[in-house]
């Protein structure tokens, strides 16, 4: 069986252990890069490359990139391994060649959205920050160092976002107020949230990874 591994951004580890851990369950893979020499392409894990431009460029050509791909390479499956990736297929999979097991796409965007996760978790009973969009009267109550992410990390329709935003956490009004016109500006939509401070419970050492 073969999969398809797509990855446009250049420092994916979550991408690089999933094409190891698939192969060493004996499935061939391929994987569809903006640049062959990331850590994916890189990788002896992959079989086949591919070269796609990212969804935040050029989404027309990066949809057709890849069922190109799927196509020549008789993939039974394609894996996207970022937000941006899995919405840009997501809205266009009638145009791929093989089925793409997801629930409908407005289903798929409410679980990529910052917000409608953090309203949802919150109507389950489930303990959250306060989130909230990056209006001018919600910035100019900031008092004290606020946390500033986009809501999302694609969107249809031109624009000049990155394959994946940043998390900053903001000293102040002014700082924030930098962050949410850099997010407008390339297209975004920025949100505030709560800065929730404290330890992790468990310790977490993330080791060196080596291209193999």
């Amino acid at each position: 069986m073969r999969v398809l591994i797509v990855s446009t951004g250049r420092y994916n580890r979550g991408a690089l252990a999933t094409s190891r851990a698939l192969a060493e369950a004996g499935w061939e893979v391929g994987c569809a890069t903006w640049d062959d020499k990331d850590l994916l392409g890189a990788s002896r894990s992959i079989t086949w490359r591919h070269q796609v431009p990212p969804p935040t460029a050029d989404v027309e050509g990066f949809v057709a990139a890849v069922a190109t791909a799927l196509h020549t390479g008789s993939y039974a499956a394609v894996l996207p391994s970022s937000d941006a990736e899995t919405l840009a297929l997501s809205r266009y999979r009638d145009r791929l060649p093989i089925t793409l097991p997801y629930p409908p796409h407005e289903a798929v965007i409410r679980a990529f959205d910052k917000l409608e996760l953090s309203s949802a978790a919150a109507a389950c009973g489930i303990a959250t920050p306060w989130t909230t969009p990056a209006t001018k009267a919600a910035l100019a109550d900031i008092r004290e160092p606020v946390v500033v992410k986009a809501r999302l990390h694609w969107r249809e329709g031109p624009s000049h976002m990155p394959s994946m935003w940043p998390t900053w956490v903001c000293a102040d009004q002014d700082e924030a107020s930098d962050r949410v016109a850099e997010i407008h500006a390339a297209g975004g939509e920025p949100l505030l949230q709560e800065v929730v401070r404290g330890r992790c419970s468990t310790a977490i050492s993330w080791p060196t990874v080596a291209v193999t």
